[in-house]
């Protein structure tokens, strides 16, 4: 195992300007590329962490770099301007600020952070070390409508600055995750370990709620998301269940929406019972909560569907991929990235069973839409094509 290194000074205040310039240098010093963001709350002290953090990169010759996002007039517009931004740099370290007058705190854009989930990879793949400055709405917007994305950010701080008075406590580390030290490449935890630091989690939230004295979703936020995300990062499955099953009644839909997407990951065969009855239970919610047409019911007829197709259940799976499909292009029209998702889905279900007549039309119809929406070399794209390659050559092949 690789050992812990660069330990950040421990007399530092956890979120002051010192604090998160060191984190932010020890983090460009020890990573080769990726993404890390920054909560902040102050544009003067961002500013002054950047100054700070580019003397200290100049004392050792590496190249810095700042991309300012304006608003654009469409979603797409203004992520690949970003990323050809970003594509002319080649290699160094670059703060991208802008953020919050794209996002505002009312409605977050969900195009916006769809299109960013979208193009995820293409981001985490440059040769950059990309420093992303975002207000608190921001941060929860991605973490809650773009988790794949969020869970690429290795380094995590928040700038606490502005709003820290002398003496006062450092804030919880339960959903920033400052850490004390960082290593040449983030390891998750072990299941053991995850399942502790959740159930510690959970006992403050429990104790939080005895106290009402804060309002029961952000203390979601503050405790239960991030035991959620130990839990999916370690690989601990069973526990993620056990969550679902204790706090489903009273859950927050956007708290619902994180375990339903936590457990929609590979499943023991063993638990396909529990696994099933924890979907049709976050299914029955959706329904109750935000109705028949609605993205987030769609996603819970879309997890219990590849449950189905996992236990070869295949007429079943393939009423509810159906269901999911009609609510997206009703939701969302025909031509989003996520009734592409839905089209590709279907398709996997009939290749699966040697059905190509109706898989060939789904398949060429996302594929046409990934293309016209993400462009012809974007990953999900690429891999509709593959798989609509694989099934004509599967059906070329001799039996």
């Amino acid at each position: 195992m690789m050992p812990l290194v660069g330990q950040v000074e421990k007399g530092m205040t956890e979120g002051s300007i010192e604090d998160v310039t060191a984190r932010l240098e020890l983090w460009c010093r020890l990573t080769p590329k990726g993404l890390a963001f920054v909560e902040l709350h102050s544009e003067s002290a961002r500013q002054r962490v950047t100054e700070a953090l580019k003397t200290k990169l100049s004392e050792r010759a590496e190249s810095f770099h700042e991309i300012s996002l304006s608003p654009s007039s469409t979603a797409t517009e203004i992520v690949e301007r970003l990323i050809g931004e970003l594509d002319k740099l080649g290699s160094g370290v670059v703060s991208v600020s802008g953020f919050g007058p794209l996002f505002p705190p009312d409605k977050p854009p969900a195009e916006l952070v769809s299109i960013f989930n979208f193009n995820r990879e293409r981001l985490a793949a440059l040769p950059l070390k990309q420093i992303w400055w975002m207000p608190q709405h921001v941060v929860e917007a991605l973490r809650a409508g773009a988790p794949d994305l969020y869970s690429w950010f290795r380094g995590r701080w928040c700038l606490e600055e502005s709003q820290r008075g002398a003496g006062a406590w450092p804030p919880d580390r339960g959903f920033f995750e400052m850490e004390e030290s960082l290593t040449v490449e983030a390891r998750p935890e072990s299941v053991d370990d995850a399942r502790r630091r959740a159930a510690y989690l959970v006992r403050r939230f429990e104790q939080a709620l005895v106290d009402q004295e804060t309002p029961r979703e952000q203390l979601e936020k503050r405790f239960l998301m991030p035991a959620i995300k130990a839990l999916r990062e370690a690989g601990a499955y069973a526990a993620i269940r056990e969550l679902q099953w204790r706090l489903h009644r009273d859950a927050s839909n956007e708290l619902l929406t994180t375990l339903d997407r936590a457990s929609a990951n590979p499943i023991d065969t063993a638990h396909f019972g529990d696994a099933e009855i924890s979907y049709r239970n976050t299914l029955e919610r959706r329904i109750n909560t935000l109705g028949d047409v609605h993205p987030d019911t769609a996603q819970a007829l879309n997890n219990l569907a590849n449950l189905y197709t996992k236990q070869g259940r295949h007429t079943e799976a393939e009423v509810l991929y159906r269901r999911a499909l009609t609510i997206l292009e009703r939701a969302l029209g025909t031509s989003h990235p996520h009734v592409a998702q839905a089209l590709n889905n279907l398709a996997n279900l009939y290749a699966l069973q040697s059905h190509v007549a109706e898989a060939q039309p789904l398949y060429e119809r996302a594929l046409r839409i990934f293309e016209q929406f993400l462009g012809s070399a974007h990953p999900y794209a690429r891999k509709v094509r593959e798989n609509l390659e694989e099934m004509r050559q599967a059906q070329r092949s001799p039996t």
